[in-house]
């Protein structure tokens, strides 16, 4: 049995990697059985929550299914297909020092036999393609040849023509991994390669959100890992009973739960397909940010809520707003006017989306009380990372944008940043002046000494540690704690390291024209780019991660802000809030506004809930939300809505929003509705 599993030291990830290998390559029992009898079953979709490492699972089954193939594994292929913004991701999993390709090395190396050797070959080739013009080449012999190797493709590519897309269309590739897969354009991207002349490939799909979909969409998802199929799987009799029974409990407060027997059975039946790994604990803590910058503890996770906590945990805001302050009562009449404006519009297209951008516009009292709550809040937080010598960050997340200059997120980000300047003050006048000066000096020193050991290497380009030399508190950290030195020196050693093996596989290339070639040089460029950018971009004390600002700048912020040093603070869209990793020192999430998709607020958090924080203790949350506005709405239905997806899929996504003027989704009783849980762990 040693031979049939990849070890990646989570015991969840590991009982997913033999779960996936048991239904993508053994034949007795394990795979799912159509209605003649045949074994119909070609894929599989990890769902585990967001954050719990659904990459390294893929790729640990991908290993997997390589390794049974024995011999001829030399050939073998891995496709990825992800958004465009998480190609970069991939690629940093596959290719940075320290992480999965560690494993891979240790797991061949116990092994040492020439198809785990072959394999190691197989993923130690990363081909990149983010745009056309990476496949565009010359016909070489009438067509293209893709190489072994794992080929990293964003969704968008499959919708294009070319003579490389047909080539990648036409590959009979091993593995597919489909990151995001409950997207439309990822649904798209394998309809299309399923449409090619060679289908006989293993694929694996990742989402974090198939609870959120109705059964007609995860049958759309399922088709793509069933063959010979007559009924869908979510009408099969075992999961429909289950479904009928869920939907009563919703629709009749005193309904009982599925029976025991039905819950089982439906278990059994999904559990051939999907596989969900679920957290033991959650290591959240969570509050409300009122307009007058005080913090209210909320009394668990949205889920624990019941009507009346929920009317209580409101009524705390409500007398805020009328008595903190002539400007916010102003407010309040200027938001009645603006809401009966619209009223006597008679227009109801997106009423609702013109409220939740007022409310979070530099007129609304949102903005001003997360000032002074960050003020306050960061104070303690510098004091924290000045004595202990770790960063404690923070994560704001905003669904409005604006102008790039003057819109949503830069007034957000300018209030942060002022709130973070007079906690700075206030930290330094606390530990005096003197001693403030005397920490920075010697910081500068070490970081000077560091940037020319590293600009002094042979064995890349120049890489410094002059870019921190701008940054106060990163100077003073450098003056006041080693340990903050150390851990600096270990990132730009990794940073090294990876541009050395990207410059070494690109060296390795026969063909310098090939596409494995040119995704090696693009790989290498990238490492160095990240290097120079190092040196080069002075980081501001708070970044932005939106979709105004390019690929090249929102990874550099996004790897500053998982490092030791600047960003602090990070303002981040809806681009940030999916698959990027932020997690590494965040202390605090901050939603600005809210969703009325849970699964959305689920995928802000989990980016700084995730494997790989180095931070003990709690990840705080934070809602900003306005009292007697439509704030308090949507965090109800919030409440609701997330409820309903606490279960899977226990309520249709149609039959939540068929009503678009009222949007409402009872409060189901939480006892109720853990009985109804499905467990689709792999055990």
């Amino acid at each position: 049995m040693a031979g049939t599993k990849f070890d990646t030291g989570k015991p969840g990830q590991v009982d997913t990697i033999v779960w996936a290998r048991k239904r993508l390559i053994d034949r007795a029992g394990r795979k799912f059985v159509s209605e003649d009898g045949s074994l119909a079953q070609d894929g599989v979709m990890l769902a585990d929550p967001v954050g719990m490492g659904k990459t390294w699972e893929a790729l640990g089954a991908a290993v997997l299914c390589l390794q049974s193939n024995g011999r001829r594994n030399a050939g073998s292929k891995v496709l990825v297909i992800c958004p465009p913004g998480l190609v970069t991701k991939w690629e940093d999993e596959l290719s940075s020092s320290g992480g999965f390709i560690d494993h891979l090395r240790r797991w061949a190396e116990k092994r040492e036999t020439p198809v785990t050797r072959a394999i190691e070959r197989v993923f130690g080739s990363v081909v990149p393609i983010r745009s056309v013009r990476h496949v565009r080449m010359r016909r070489h012999r009438g067509k293209v040849n893709l190489r072994p190797g794992v080929y990293i493709a964003s969704y968008g590519l499959f919708s294009q023509k070319g003579h490389g897309i047909a080539a990648l269309i036409r590959e009979r590739w091993d593995v597919i991994i489909v990151d995001e897969a409950h997207n439309k354009r990822a649904r798209d991207a394998l309809k299309r390669i399923e449409e090619g002349r060679r289908r006989q490939h293993r694929k694996l799909l990742l989402s974090a959100t198939p609870f959120q979909l109705e059964p007609r969409q995860l049958n759309q998802l399922t088709r793509f890992i069933l063959k010979n199929q007559r009924t869908e799987v979510m009408h099969r009799p075992q999961v429909v009973r289950f479904l009928n029974a869920v939907e009563q409990v919703f629709a009749n407060p005193g309904t009982e739960p599925p029976a025991r027997g039905v819950r089982i059975d439906a278990e059994r039946c999904l559990n051939q397909l999907i596989s969900r790994n679920r957290p033991r604990k959650s290591q959240r803590e969570y509050s409300i940010i009122d307009p007058d910058g005080r913090e209210s503890a909320m009394f668990g996770r949205l889920d624990r809520y019941v009507d009346a906590s929920l009317r209580e945990q409101l009524s705390k805001l409500g007398p805020t707003l009328g008595a903190i302050s002539s400007e916010s009562k102003a407010f309040e009449q200027r938001y009645l006017e603006f809401r009966h404006k619209l009223a006597l519009n008679g227009n109801p297209t997106y009423v609702a989306t013109r409220i939740r951008r007022y409310l979070a516009g530099g007129e609304s009292p949102r903005l001003s009380g997360l000032q002074r709550w960050a003020e306050r809040t960061l104070e303690a937080d510098l004091r924290v990372t000045l004595e202990d010598g770790e960063p404690q960050k923070l994560l704001a997340f905003s669904s409005w944008v604006g102008e790039r200059r003057i819109g949503e997120a830069e007034m957000l980000r300018e209030a942060l940043a002022s709130a973070f300047d007079r906690a700075m003050q206030k930290n330094k006048a606390r530990l005096g002046s003197e001693n403030w000066r005397r920490w920075q000096a010697v910081g500068v020193a070490r970081l000077a000494k560091m940037a020319k050991y590293f600009t002094s290497s042979e064995r890349g380009p120049a890489i410094t540690a002059d870019a921190l030399l701008d940054d106060e508190l990163a100077c003073v950290m450098a003056g006041r704690h080693q340990k903050f030195v150390s851990a600096l020196k270990n990132e730009l050693q990794h940073a090294c390291s990876d541009y050395i093996a990207a410059r070494d596989a690109f060296e390795a290339q026969d063909d310098r024209r090939s596409l494995v070639a040119r995704g090696a040089q693009r790989r290498m460029n990238d490492a160095k780019h990240v290097m120079e950018l190092r040196s080069e971009r002075r980081m501001r004390t708070i970044e932005r991660y939106t979709g105004h600002e390019n690929r090249k700048t929102r990874d550099l912020c996004a790897l500053g802000f998982r490092s030791v040093g600047p960003p602090w603070v990070l303002v981040a869209s809806n681009v940030g809030a999916e698959g990027i990793d932020l997690q590494t020192y965040t202390r605090r999430i901050v939603h600005y506004d809210l969703e009325w998709n849970p699964a959305k607020m689920e995928q802000r958090e989990g980016r700084g809930d995730r494997l790989g924080r180095e931070l003990d203790g709690p990840l705080f949350v934070h809602f900003c939300i306005v009292p007697r506005t439509y704030d308090e709405r949507m965090f109800h239905q919030l409440v609701a809505r997330d409820r309903w997806h606490g279960v899977l899929l226990g309520k249709s996504a149609a039959k939540m929003a068929r009503d678009k003027g009222k949007m409402e989704v009872p409060l189901a009783h939480i006892k109720k509705l853990e009985r109804c849980t499905l467990d689709l762990s792999p055990g």
